[in-house]
């Protein structure tokens, strides 16, 4: 590594593709080093931060309400990662929101390094590329097409799950659109740290060049922005009257990710909805961070009314809850 600087590699992938599993076998063979972790939450309500390690006790700063690629929070962003070289960081990892549209990328890097002095410097970007899912979202997602075309290594996960045709024309098609990027493959184990951000010994980076801004990217594409919702229940929640909720409520959704409380448990179910695939797992975080209860919903399709959701969350969980204000972008 070169004298005196702090590598920053930034983490994309679209909703539910795998980043944070991934960030986290990185970080578990990192623990000899002082990494900071950065997450950033399109949404108001912090998930993914009590999902990702924390190997050098430094914390695991929430960026939320937006995507730091977007001037809604990317001061915010800049100043902790001003912060995090104070505190004697040795290697900044950040986890970017999974409808990140990292076209200012370029700017926003090297806004970074200026505010640090050159101490902070930009390494790369790893894009986390969903084998069973990435053909048929490039064509609902603008977004997952300008995370591929800025990224310097890709990560395909679920390799094991897809078919070996269906894996194929995954690495066929990113290597068609980024022709020099190495890709590594994730097949349900934890991945080796050289496959996923490489040594810093010699003071190398992922990076080249990075892309200048793209016109083509303004925008979100025939689908829109998509829109959020955060929903916090009042008390524990039946977890037969919670899968119910989420079976309704996820054929019209891209994510629903966030921790619930059973009335009976004291520690909370994770649930990962990643569209119509549902996961509630008991929770067992045990390093002492406090678990918000709430679920974080982005919508696919237009979402239905505040006050349709509530009903429908009522009705169905047999619980009172209430909805954050939705962030503007």
């Amino acid at each position: 590594m070169e004298n005196a600087s702090v590598p920053l590699i930034l983490f994309t992938g679209f909703l539910g593709s795998g980043k944070t599993t991934v960030l986290n076998d990185a970080l578990t063979q990192l623990r000899d080093r002082r990494v900071a972790v950065v997450v950033n939450e399109w949404g108001k309500l912090p998930v993914d931060g009590a999902l990702l390690k924390d190997p050098s006790g430094l914390g695991v700063v929430e960026v939320a309400g937006g995507q730091i690629f977007c001037s809604c929070v990317s001061g915010s962003f800049l100043s902790a990662l001003e912060r995090l070289v104070a505190l004697g960081a040795e290697m900044i990892l950040v986890e970017t929101s999974g409808l990140a549209k990292p076209a200012t990328l370029g700017e926003l890097a090297a806004e970074a390094e200026k505010r640090n002095g050159g101490i902070l410097r930009y390494r790369g970007l790893v894009c986390v590329v969903d084998a069973l899912r990435f053909g048929r979202l490039r064509s609902v997602a603008l977004a997952v097409n300008e995370q591929v075309r800025f990224a310097d290594r890709f990560v395909i996960t679920k390799a094991d799950l897809a078919s070996e045709s269906a894996l194929q024309e995954t690495i066929d098609t990113l290597q068609s659109l980024r022709p020099a990027v190495p890709w590594a493959l994730r097949r349900g184990e934890a991945m080796d740290l050289e496959k996923i951000i490489p040594s810093f010994a010699d003071g190398s980076s992922m990076v080249k060049k990075v892309e200048p801004f793209d016109p083509q990217w303004s925008g979100w594409g025939l689908g829109g922005r998509p829109a959020t919702d955060s929903i916090v229940p009042a008390g524990g929640v039946e977890k037969s009257r919670l899968e119910s909720f989420l079976q309704r409520l996820s054929p019209e959704t891209f994510r629903i990710k966030g921790f619930v409380y059973t009335p009976m448990d004291t520690e909370p179910l994770l649930v990962d909805c990643v569209e119509e695939t549902i996961n509630l797992t008991a929770w067992e975080g045990g390093d002492g961070r406090a678990i918000q209860g709430g679920l974080a919903i982005i919508w696919k399709k237009q979402a239905p009314s505040r006050e349709k959701l509530l009903e429908l969350w009522t009705s169905i969980t047999a619980t009172e809850g209430r909805l954050l204000d939705a962030p503007v972008h």
